[in-house]
C-alpha cells in the first residue's frame, strides 16, 4: 500500500516535473531555485540542491472537479529535490558550506 495514495493520478520524475494520468489535471509546476528562497534558510549563503522544490496548485481528478469548484477546495503538491536538508548539522535547514 503506497502511504502517500492520493487518488490522483500523478507522478514526479527525477527534474521534478509533475506527469498527470488519465483523468486527473493540473499545471505545469513552479520550480523554486535556492536562489528565490535565499532569505528562508537560517544561513542566507547556505549550499544545497536547486531548484529546491517544485509546487503546484489545484490538481484535481476529473471527476470530482465541479464538487471541488463548489466548496472553493484545491488540492496542492509539492517535490523536493533529493539531498540533505541541514544547517550545519541541525536538521530543517539547508547544508551550510565547510
Amino acid at each position: 500500500m503506497n502511504p502517500f495514495a492520493t487518488g490522483l493520478d500523478l507522478s514526479i520524475d527525477a527534474t521534478l516535473d509533475f506527469h498527470y494520468g488519465p483523468g486527473t489535471r493540473g499545471p505545469e509546476p513552479e520550480l523554486r531555485t535556492l536562489n528565490e528562497i535565499r532569505a528562508s534558510p537560517m544561513n542566507p549563503q547556505c549550499e544545497g540542491p536547486s531548484p529546491v522544490y517544485s509546487i503546484a496548485m489545484d490538481e484535481r481528478r476529473e471527476d470530482g472537479e465541479a464538487d471541488l469548484k463548489a466548496r472553493y477546495l484545491l488540492f496542492g503538491a509539492v517535490a523536493y529535490a533529493e539531498g540533505r536538508a541541514s544547517q550545519c548539522g541541525r536538521p530543517g535547514r539547508m547544508k551550510c558550506p565547510a
